[in-house]
C-alpha cells in the first residue's frame, strides 16, 4: 500500500476508493434498515387492527362477522408480508415465518367462529389452542426481527 500512495493522482484514487467502499456499506444498511421497516410496519398494523376490533366491543360481546373481518385482515396481513420483496436471507426467514404465523391466526378464527356458531366446543378449544401457539410464535417472532433490524 505504501508504494501505492507515492503520488497526488494515488491518493485521489485511494480516497476516491474509500468514499465509494463507504457508500456500498451505507446503501447496504439502509436497504435492510427500509426492508425490516416494510415487515416492521405490517406487522404493527396487525397488532393495531387486532386490538382495534377486540377493544371495540367487549370479548364476550364481539359478534362473528368482526371475528371474520380480522380473519381476513390477518390473511391479507399474510400476504402483504409474502409479497415484500427481500434480499437478506435472514429477513426472509423472518418473512415466511411471520406470513405463517398469521396464516394459522387466520385459520384458527375461521375455525374459532364456525365451531362458536355449529356450538362444538372441542372444536372451539382446538382454535384457541392454535391461536395461542401463534401468539407465542408471532412474540419470539417479533423480538428476533426487533434484535435484527436493529
Amino acid at each position: 500500500m505504501i508504494t501505492i500512495l507515492r503520488d497526488r493522482h494515488n491518493y485521489s484514487v485511494v480516497f476516491c476508493l474509500s468514499i465509494f467502499v463507504s457508500l456500498i456499506a451505507v446503501g447496504c444498511g439502509e436497504t435492510k434498515y427500509a426492508q425490516c421497516e416494510q415487515i416492521i410496519q405490517i406487522a404493527n398494523r396487525v397488532v393495531s387492527e387486532k386490538t382495534k376490533l377486540i377493544d371495540t366491543e367487549s370479548s364476550a360481546n364481539i359478534e362473528s362477522k368482526t371475528w371474520l373481518q380480522a380473519a381476513r385482515m390477518i390473511d391479507q396481513a399474510a400476504r402483504k408480508i409474502e409479497n415484500i420483496d427481500l434480499q437478506d436471507p435472514k429477513l426472509i426467514q423472518y418473512q415466511a415465518n411471520l406470513a405463517q404465523v398469521y396464516r394459522i391466526y387466520s385459520q384458527a378464527t375461521y375455525d374459532a367462529v364456525r365451531a362458536w356458531e355449529s356450538k362444538n366446543i372441542k372444536a372451539l378449544q382446538v382454535a384457541h389452542t392454535d391461536a395461542e401457539k401463534a401468539g407465542q410464535m408471532e412474540v419470539k417472532l417479533g423480538n428476533g426481527i426487533n434484535n435484527y433490524c436493529q
